[in-house]
């Protein structure tokens, strides 16, 4: 059984017991803290999940990527290729809950990117193989996407953000198998 957000329920409720500790919740303040905690840490695994497959897609090496599961989560992606149009800067690849993906330049600095082109589109989670097609196409060609930032969604509600990932990133549930998902 699974939540509205498709996340697990805690072994003990799906099967009719009671949580451990003694059984009894409290403060209904601290249970819906719980909540949002066990929806963090579900789109947390999703979300990584998610990412390792995007990774995988552009090609990129899983060591040069990281991510935050914060308000608002966020993403980045250090990429190995370049621009004709940009010779001195390298390309990177960000994702955020607001704005989605979009494909920058990164200064010299390492502390500040230009956004080159955001990915836009119906979703702010799409299919790995669409970010790999989006970066292809901004490798290729200067007018892809899009300059003004998407908004598609405020920040935060993760466990409705975790609801919004792709079937195929979710963790895989492989029986006897204690395998890192990404």
């Amino acid at each position: 059984m699974s939540t509205a957000t498709g996340c697990p329920e805690p072994r003990w409720k799906a099967r009719g017991r009671r949580p451990p500790g003694g059984g009894r919740v409290l403060d209904a303040t601290a249970a819906r803290v719980d909540l949002r905690q066990g929806a963090a840490l579900c789109f947390a695994a999703r979300f990584r999940a998610y990412l390792g497959r995007v990774v995988r897609e552009i090609g990129a090496d899983p060591e040069s990527c990281a991510f935050e599961i914060d308000v608002p989560a966020a993403a980045y992606v250090a990429l190995d290729r370049r621009l004709d149009r940009f010779p001195g800067y390298d390309l990177a690849l960000t994702w955020s809950e607001v704005h989605g993906w979009a494909v920058a330049l990164e200064h010299d600095t390492g502390l500040d990117i230009t956004v080159l082109a955001y990915l836009g589109g119906p979703r702010v989670l799409p299919a790995p193989e669409v970010v790999a097609a989006f970066l292809d196409a901004v490798h290729t060609d200067a007018d892809v996407g899009q300059l003004p930032p998407p908004s598609f969604r405020a920040a935060g509600r993760h466990g409705e953000l975790a609801a919004r990932l792709p079937r195929a990133a979710w963790p895989r549930r492989d029986a006897g198998s204690h395998r890192d998902p990404a």
